[in-house]
């Protein structure tokens, strides 16, 4: 009786641990960057990576060539996330090479072989950063990875936004939220970005800084200015980050810190094209 007490109670700790872990996994596809985009490694132009996530999974192709110089790719289409590398994911899957009929003639699904012949895993150090780890066809390396930049998206526009700011003291300590709705004007000139806010209770805020773009995303650091404080009665002024900036045809998303004189702001604002 006693081993079978025994047995129910590990097994009921283990079950705890797997859960623990499946919530820790899900808060890190849930909160971390969305690392969907075309991936690179500057000086070595020529291969690359695509990663398309879609929460905690991220369907992989690898571009290169083979020890012949002949051109190959390697898909992954079920990389899960399997652990963290800090806070942020890391993704893991079987590597397969493909063979099919040729394009432009009749296409036969039953001729396509996707054959298994390695492991990925992708440690994403940034939310512009990753580290490739590659096993294939007898060939290891790791290689760090950077997002590819072709385009920069038009980011200017008016938007009606909503931001979700934790406040904490200077000393880090968290001690409530700031969540108010605002009319937005964002201006882009070359490497400088200007974010004005005219929030709901008449306050106005000035981001100022220096943006650089990297793949989908872009960052930006500089000073800024509000008209009030988070009392609404005392002007506050600082230094301010910008993260994971994402613009689209629909609005903008991104994660903004504050660094003030009286106190902190870290959190995620959206917004909608007017």
């Amino acid at each position: 009786m006693a081993g079978r007490v025994g047995h129910i109670a590990r097994m009921k700790r283990i079950a705890a641990i797997a859960a623990g872990l499946a919530m820790l996994l899900g808060a890190a596809a849930a909160g971390a960057s969305q690392f969907t985009d075309l991936w690179w490694k500057p000086d070595e132009s020529g291969w690359g990576m695509s990663l398309v996530q879609q929460d905690d999974v991220a369907f992989l192709m690898i571009y290169g060539y083979a020890p012949d110089g002949r051109p190959v790719w390697y898909v992954s289409s079920d990389a899960r996330i399997t652990g963290l590398s800090g806070t942020l994911p890391v993704f893991s899957g079987t590597l397969h090479r493909g063979r099919g009929p040729a394009l432009g003639g009749p296409f036969d699904p039953a001729q396509v072989e996707m054959s298994p012949v390695g492991t990925v895993s992708v440690e994403t150090l940034s939310s512009g950063r990753l580290r490739l780890h590659v096993a294939a066809d007898g060939i290891t390396f790791v290689k760090e990875l950077v997002r590819l930049t072709w385009r920069e998206p038009d980011a200017g526009g008016w938007f009606l936004a909503s931001f979700s700011l934790r406040q904490a003291t200077v000393e880090g300590a968290p001690y409530g939220t700031l969540s108010f709705s605002a009319d937005a004007e964002l201006r882009v000139d070359g490497s400088e970005l200007v974010l004005r806010a005219d929030d709901e209770f008449g306050r106005v805020c000035e981001y100022r800084g220096t943006r650089e773009q990297a793949g989908k995303m872009a960052i930006a650091a500089g000073t800024f200015s509000c008209s009030a404080g988070a009392n609404g009665l005392q002007p506050r002024s600082g230094t301010f980050q910008l993260s994971d900036l994402e613009v689209t045809s629909h609005g903008l998303t991104g994660y903004l810190r504050t660094f003030g004189t009286s106190h902190l702001e870290y959190g995620r604002f959206s917004a909608a094209r007017r």
